[in-house]
């Protein structure tokens, strides 16, 4: 498991930090254009996975943040300070497997993930998409 994230405050931000929150402060930062690349060039070989094998390929998009350099960050706001805090390894592992499903139904839709094994076309059944 990993440690609990630090709560050591954080006042400033580099290029290379993915922030947390919604609206167009986070998405315009560069640190989450980088990451939303990372999400979108690992999203098929993410979706072709089966379920167990899933949270590596959400690893691999935290590892890749986290060894920038300078290191990446996953940060979130504290409201009451003002100050912004690491999430953890975790939280930024849920993130990126959230953001990694995202429009997984339309790229299975498309069929872009068909998968040929043994002279059998498949498609992975895990996430399943409202017709």
């Amino acid at each position: 498991t990993d440690p609990a994230p630090q709560q050591q405050l954080i006042r400033t931000v580099t290029d290379n930090d993915v922030l947390c929150g919604r609206g167009g402060g986070t998405n315009n930062h560069p640190g989450n254009k980088q990451f939303r690349s990372l999400v979108k060039a690992n999203q098929t070989k993410y979706l072709r996975k089966i379920k167990k094998d899933r949270p590596q390929i959400a690893d691999e998009v935290v590892e890749q943040i986290r060894t920038k350099n300078p290191p990446g960050r996953f940060l979130k706001k504290d409201p009451s300070t003002g100050c912004w805090y690491d999430i953890g390894d975790t939280k930024a592992r849920e993130k990126a497997s959230q953001a990694l499903r995202e429009g997984a139904c339309s790229i299975r839709k498309s069929g872009a993930l068909l998968i040929e094994d043994t002279g059998l076309i498949m498609k992975p059944g895990v996430i399943r998409c409202n017709q």
